[in-house]
């Protein structure tokens, strides 16, 4: 049957020293009352071996204590280590699952194959599902594309880490969201490697920046069809035609037509009407 303890073997060697000591130095002693003291009666003999005996158990025993005194109080400061070590280890991991709990971000554990290990409210919330719901579903499960999943977990497999991932899942409801993964890899405690990631829903700031990005398409496409006049322009002072780039002279309303959206729609003043139509009164092409 194997030692309970494994200094047994260490204590049966040291009691086994002690009693050999023991044996010879008593053995001294007798030899040596025989051969000083010759004829030593009984009774001095023997309170001779009693003193003998006494001190020499005294100064053993002194030693013996020494040593059992100062293990025993290293056992006891390293029981005394453990214990604050295990006191701190179990307020860090109360810390841990308060944050893991309050944290307004969702958090959820997996292991390498997708398997939900713990999930925190808050990830409940962004799918709709229940934490008993979860446990018995993979990640994959929630994914929109598998290629998407797959070109992510080949990211975790090669870094380790990804930050600020970008994927549509999908809820309970069958709506369509986009998330925000912030992943890190880890080893648990029997050394299998765990997934543990950060959820944020970003859809109405994805679906506010592709509203901004049509409005500035609109805004650009119009500004392209918009034709602009500006600069100084060569103008006759008596036809009233303008010079062009090419050195060609165009009546007005042909350049501005070319170069701007106006439309023009022909009439008279009062003014020319009375010049080229003298002795009629009220022209209507003037009202034109």
């Amino acid at each position: 049957m194997p030692d309970p303890t494994p200094q047994s073997p260490r204590l049966k060697r040291q009691l086994m020293v002690i009693t050999g000591v023991m044996l010879t130095l008593m053995t001294l002693d007798e030899g040596l009352k025989q051969f000083l003291i010759p004829d030593i009666s009984i009774w001095g003999s023997h309170t001779i071996t009693i003193i003998f005996t006494t001190l020499l158990t005294s100064i053993i025993s002194f030693f013996v204590l020494k040593k059992f005194h100062r293990s025993y109080q290293e056992r006891v400061n390293e029981i005394m280590r453990r214990k604050a070590t295990e006191e701190a280890l179990r307020a860090s991991e109360e810390k841990y699952r308060l944050h893991f709990e309050q944290s307004r971000d969702a958090i959820a554990i997996a292991a390498s194959d997708g398997q939900f290990i713990e999930v925190n409210p808050a990830y409940e919330n962004l799918l709709g599902y229940r934490r008993d719901e979860l446990m018995n579903m993979k990640a994959s499960d929630l994914w929109c594309g598998r290629e998407e999943r797959h070109r992510w977990k080949k990211i975790m497999e090669v870094e380790g880490f990804v930050t600020q991932y970008e994927c549509c899942q999908r809820r309970k409801d069958g709506d369509e969201i986009t998330v925000q993964l912030t992943p890190t890899q880890r080893q648990d405690a029997d050394g299998q490697v765990i997934y543990q990631s950060i959820c944020r829903d970003i859809t109405q700031r994805k679906e506010a920046e592709a509203e901004q990005e049509r409005l500035i398409g609109d805004l650009q496409k119009a500004l392209s069809a918009v034709k602009v006049l500006s600069g100084m322009l060569p103008i006759c002072a008596s036809c009233k035609r303008i010079r062009n780039d090419e050195g060609y002279w165009q009546q007005i309303e042909s350049f501005i037509s070319a170069h701007s959206e106006t439309v023009f729609s022909h009439g008279v003043c009062p003014e020319c009407a009375g010049i080229l139509y003298p002795g009629i009164g009220r022209n209507p092409v003037a009202d034109g």
